[in-house]
């Protein structure tokens, strides 16, 4: 997901690089005989990925939680006791307070350097997913898996996860934040580990179901997506192939 978005943000940063960045597209097409690529908005990556939350959504509501209880006792035989305190520790370090600590960081950032825009991106960005969750849980009351106690105290729906759905929203509004280019693939991989390794303990604790971390990433990335495409200048994101020049 993170790479997805990440990818269709290229000549998203203002209109002088957009267009700059179609002139030499055309210029390569006319030196090896290539038509222009295909670019899309943050506006299609929103559809898409809404799209495949609310079909996975459907499906929970349809079939219930039989392959997601199947996958979860599997993991659960395969990780055991043993990691309990470990995983314990990671959900404790990816709850709201930690990531908020790193939210407050990243908009100071922005702040200092007067990236005002990306400021308001960032705060509107994440504060929507982390306001809206719960209420999209009530909306679906899937109530958590109850295979095995759970070593911590944990609200009463799952559905869609709030660690998974919180930590992809902070990932990718930061991966989106920053500037084209080393940094801002070095938060790409940061990121995507760390989203595993959320995943990873929120299913091996069993306190989500493998499609609640599915339908937070899904619902986070679109929300995020479609800020993007609210807060960034107007450019042309789409260039026609063949087009008149």
């Amino acid at each position: 997901m993170i790479s997805s978005v990440r990818a269709v943000t290229v000549g998203w940063e203002n209109d002088d690089d957009c267009a700059q960045s179609a002139r030499g597209q055309d210029r390569v097409g006319d030196d090896v005989g290539m038509t222009p690529s295909r670019r899309v908005g943050p506006g299609a990556v929103a559809l898409l990925l809404s799209s495949a939350f609310a079909a996975v959504a459907v499906l929970v509501e349809l079939r219930g939680a039989g392959g997601d209880t199947r996958a979860l006792m599997e993991l659960h035989d395969l990780v055991g006791h043993t990691a309990h305190e470990a995983l314990v520790a990671i959900d404790t370090l990816t709850d709201l307070l930690s990531l908020t600590i790193v939210a407050a960081v990243t908009l100071l950032g922005l702040l200092l350097a007067s990236r005002r825009r990306d400021a308001v991106f960032f705060v509107v960005s994440v504060a929507g997913v982390w306001l809206f969750n719960p209420v999209i849980k009530d909306l679906f009351q899937r109530p958590r898996p109850d295979l095995w106690p759970s070593p911590m105290p944990a609200s009463e729906f799952s559905f869609p996860s709030g660690h998974a759905a919180n930590t992809a929203a902070l990932v990718v509004a930061i991966v989106l934040a920053l500037p084209a280019g080393r940094w801002r693939m070095r938060a790409s991989i940061v990121g995507v580990a760390a989203m595993i390794v959320v995943a990873f303990s929120q299913l091996a604790l069993g306190v989500h179901y493998p499609s609640d971390i599915l339908a937070g990433w899904l619902w986070a990335g679109a929300w995020v997506a479609c800020v993007w495409g609210g807060t960034q200048p107007r450019v042309a994101l789409l260039t026609q192939a063949g087009r008149s020049r």
